[in-house]
């Protein structure tokens, strides 16, 4: 903030005895010794696609639990055909050949950082090396350092192959997105279900029922459904955070309203997203 006060377009710096000078400035500085020493690179390096890497990180960051404490879920999980993130309600899927031999957990922090120093790289791929714990970044100007989560993942491979859904619908995904953004308006207050509302299924119609405190709302839309009647509840802000990432339209599997409802993007059935419902009042 100071250096930024001085006029002049060149500056003075210089380092003696402990304190950092610059103009007419003085400031103590740390023993260098003490700085975690970045140790040479001897893991087998992965090379990857920066524009790939960063796209595929926003597309599954998003449902990453927000809460540290929980460091197990507070991370992006990679493995060696999937990225995927949870906070235990919501689980997003990007089935994806990362080439890495074993799965890692980097946490939400770092995979944040990560993504804003690539978006800014000017090389087209950089390395990834997996050693001692720490997930290494390298580039031709840079190195990356984080260490990596060493508690249990979630098998995420066990949740997707072994739902079982007899149920099926489509949805036009912008139609669905511009209801989701009028109710979220009005479900936010709602102190008792927080972003949340009722969908009810019927003739390829699908109402959406919000309230809170003092106000409510209903939604119709068109989808593509050929089961019987559902009534269900569900977390329109989940909903929208998703199909703000997606291309196509959405297509909805599911078996009853108790069980996970998984969202596919039509246009790319490798992006998965798994939400539970909630209890319905009164059920």
């Amino acid at each position: 903030e100071l250096i930024k006060l001085i006029e002049e377009d060149n500056i003075i710096i210089s380092t003696e005895k402990g304190l950092l000078t610059i103009e007419n400035m003085q400031f103590a500085t740390l023993d260098t010794d003490e700085f975690p020493k970045i140790t040479k690179l001897e893991g087998e390096s992965i090379k990857i696609n920066v524009s790939d890497f960063v796209d595929n990180i926003e597309k599954t960051l998003f449902a990453a639990s927000k809460d540290i404490q929980n460091v197990e879920i507070a991370c992006l999980r990679i493995e060696p055909n999937i990225m995927a993130s949870t906070d235990r309600n919501r689980m997003v899927i990007k089935n994806k050949e990362t080439h890495l031999k074993e799965p890692v957990s980097v946490p939400i922090n770092s995979v944040i950082n990560i993504s804003k120093i690539l978006l800014k790289a000017n090389s087209e791929s950089v390395s990834l090396i997996i050693q001692e714990n720490k997930l290494y970044i390298e580039s031709e100007t840079m190195v990356y350092v984080t260490r990596l989560i060493d508690l249990p993942f979630v098998d995420v491979k066990s949740l997707v192959e072994g739902r079982v859904t007899d149920k099926e619908m489509m949805i036009n995904s912008k139609q669905l997105q511009k209801a989701l953004k009028k109710v979220v308006i009005i479900v936010r207050g709602n102190q008792e279900m927080q972003n949340s509302a009722i969908f009810e299924i019927s003739n390829n119609k699908i109402i959406i029922k919000g309230e809170s405190q003092k106000s409510k709302i209903k939604e119709v839309i068109d989808c593509i459904y050929l089961g019987e009647d559902l009534k269900v509840g569900l977390n329109c802000k989940h909903i929208s955070e998703f199909i703000a990432k997606v291309k196509g339209n959405i297509i909805i599997k599911f078996s009853n309203n108790q069980s996970a409802f998984i969202l596919i993007d039509e246009d790319d059935e490798d992006y998965k997203y798994l939400m539970m419902p909630l209890a319905l009042r009164g059920e």
